[in-house]
Formats: structure tokens, C-alpha cells, sequence
């Protein structure tokens, strides 16, 4: 099998790559390939520090351009049989800061890997942005979308672009959590986590507010799932999380591994006041469970803290 991973570089993206094994028995006749296409190269030391699970069972390379390059997307996508689609600006703030960028990378990326696909399978990484603020209580896949940023606009736009391929899976994602060798600090719990290791105290607003979240290595395994049971999953949108607390649930389990106090703040509004929990009864149903608890992901983000700091 051969996987090419846009924005395989990133956050989500190296974790994906990290999962992309179907075969655990090392020795494997029939090792996964996997072309990485990123405007940026994989982190410094990853391959050295990581590799050593692939070798085996999977072969990595990475190429550094651009999903906006419809000549460098087929030449990529010819060499595959699948096409894994994570490349976009993640988040309603920094879609909104770069508005030009996040809509150009989206829609153009997005057009140019169904065109480059020629009906092999696309799996898009969406998120539960789609819904916007509106929605409440459990949320299933055919929950009306009205999305209130510009990132949850994109991601249904792309969403539409992608269903116009022959063979496609979209995963909806809620906020992930978790370590990866390319962080990113501007998510929920990682804020919160690091609020808290660099002042003591975390702070919060609307603390009965509901977040479903996921922890990367789930989010990962989602996609391998997908790889693994294509007939099954082929087009159709799923939900995947690994599961949904409150936001006093969020900063309480984060207090009680690392210590520290929460101070409850309803002067600040959240901009992403989304409250509802996804349900993932679909995606279940043909095999698919979550691995990771919240606390699972919050020890990983303390190992690796105390981790960076011996260094």
C-alpha cells in the first residue's frame, strides 16, 4: 500500500504518518509506503528519533512543497494508492489572521488533490467546526452545519469539493490534545496545560461548557482505521473523538496530575464557545473505538515537559 499524506508534516500529520502501519509482524513482504508533502521538512532528529518503528513495516519520505502545485500533487498522487488530505491553516484564529492564506491553501489544495486523485481514495481531515456555536446536546453526522469562523467554513466547503470524488472518507475531528514532534500550544488543553505549568493556576471561563475532544494517536488511528476498511467507509463522514468533558473537567484533571489551583474568569468570552458532544456511534459500529482518555493525554504532555526540560 502507498499513502501520500498532505500536511504530513504537521501536528495531526506526523502522528498520522507515526500510525501508518497495518501490519504489525516486522518483516513485512508488502512494507506501507508513505510520501509526505509539506511546505515544511519533518522536524529535526524525527526520522532518527522515531524511525526505528518503521523500519520494518513502513518507508517514509518526506518532500517539501505545496498542495497549491497541481504539477508537484499529481506527480505525488500518481505514485499512490491513497491520498490522506491534512493540509489547511489549523484553527479559527489563525484562519482568521491569515485569511488569504488559510482560504487559498483550502480550496485550491483541496481542488487540486481530487483532480490529482483520478478516483483513488481521499481521506479528509474536517473538523466538528462545521457546526458552529449553534448547536447543542449530542451531534451525529447529519446535524445541520452552520459554521461561525472562517476555519469551519473552509472545512465544509472542502468537504463538498472532496464528495465530488468517486471514493472519499471525511473525518469530522474535535480539538486534539496530545504530544507530537511538531506541537502546537493554541488548542484547549494544551493552553490550559501550559498556562498552569507556567503560573500555577489555570484559568477559565464557562466552566459547564461541553468540549468533545481527541487525542492525536486516536485521531491517527482513525485514519489508518479508514485505510484498513475501505469498502466500509468508502463515501461516507464519520465522526471520531475520544471522548467529551466540560471545560471545569478539562482543567481539573489537569490540576490534579501536575498540581496547581483554577480560577474560574467569566469576564473573558470565548471565541470558540463551542458545547455539544459528537456522536461517534457510526464509525463505532464497524470497528472503530477510542484508545486514549483526557488523562492518558495530559500524563503524555507531562512526560514530555519534564522530558524537554532534562535536556
Amino acid at each position: 500500500m502507498k499513502v501520500l499524506v498532505t500536511g504530513g508534516a504537521g501536528y495531526l500529520g506526523l502522528n498520522v504518518v507515526h500510525y501508518l502501519d497495518p501490519v504489525s509482524q516486522p518483516g513485512n513482504p508488502n512494507p506501507t509506503e508513505v510520501i509526505v508533502l509539506d511546505t515544511q521538512s519533518a522536524p529535526e532528529g524525527y526520522l532518527n528519533n522515531f524511525g526505528v518503528t518503521f523500519h520494518d513495516q513502513i518507508m517514509v519520505r518526506f518532500v517539501e512543497g505545496d498542495v497549491c502545485d497541481f504539477a508537484e500533487v499529481r506527480r505525488l498522487a500518481e505514485q499512490v494508492d491513497v491520498i490522506f488530505h491534512l493540509a489547511f491553516v489549523v484553527g479559527g484564529p489563525a484562519c482568521k489572521s491569515n485569511p488569504d492564506k488559510a482560504t487559498r491553501l483550502a480550496l485550491v489544495g483541496t481542488e487540486n488533490v481530487v483532480r490529482a486523485a483520478q478516483g483513488k481514495m481521499i481521506v479528509f481531515s474536517s473538523s466538528d467546526a462545521v457546526y458552529g456555536n449553534e448547536a447543542n446536546g449530542l451531534c451525529n453526522e447529519d446535524t445541520p452545519c452552520h459554521p461561525a469562523s472562517l476555519y469551519g467554513q473552509l472545512k465544509l466547503q472542502c468537504e463538498e469539493i472532496v464528495k465530488a470524488s468517486p471514493e472519499y472518507c471525511i473525518l469530522r475531528l474535535p480539538s486534539n490534545f496530545g504530544v507530537s514532534a511538531a506541537m502546537r500550544w493554541d488548542n484547549l488543553v494544551h493552553y490550559l496545560f501550559k498556562q498552569l505549568s507556567e503560573r500555577g493556576n489555570v484559568s477559565i471561563s464557562d466552566p459547564q461548557i461541553t468540549r468533545t475532544l481527541i487525542d492525536v494517536r486516536d485521531a491517527a488511528r482513525a485514519f489508518n482505521f479508514v485505510l484498513d476498511n475501505q469498502e466500509k467507509t468508502s463515501g461516507k463522514t464519520f465522526h471520531v473523538a475520544s471522548g467529551a468533558w466540560t471545560k471545569r473537567e478539562i482543567a481539573e484533571t489537569i490540576v490534579r496530575i501536575i498540581g496547581g489551583t483554577i480560577v474560574y474568569d467569566q469576564t473573558f468570552i470565548d471565541p470558540d464557545a463551542r458545547n455539544f458532544t459528537l456522536d461517534c456511534s457510526a464509525i463505532k459500529q464497524i470497528g472503530w473505538y477510542p484508545k486514549f482518555s483526557l488523562e492518558d493525554g495530559i500524563r503524555c504532555l507531562q512526560a514530555n515537559l519534564t522530558s524537554t526540560r532534562d535536556k
